[in-house]
């Protein structure tokens, strides 16, 4: 049998930015079209860009992302959601 392994949001999943180097988490921002995983996100302190393919809101969640797009291609280049 395999040995487990951490899914999100288990904080260790967002954890492997930090073995970036010369990338501060503080300069990262996760983009999904998941709750779970934006929340997970934000809880591990990244930014977090919603991707609302359906026009749902996070807000009705009480989660208010930095930013909301409806397509992957809407995502400010650089990244600066």
């Amino acid at each position: 049998m395999d040995a487990l392994r951490p899914c999100k949001p288990d904080p260790r999943v967002y954890d492997l930015v930090s073995g970036i180097p010369g990338i501060p988490k503080n300069t990262v921002a996760f983009v999904s079209s998941n709750s779970f995983d934006a929340i997970g996100a934000r809880d591990f302190g990244l930014r977090v860009g919603w991707c609302s393919h359906a026009g749902a809101s996070l807000e009705e969640m009480g989660f208010v992302p930095d930013g909301t797009v409806r397509r992957l291609d809407g995502i400010p280049k650089p990244l600066g959601v």
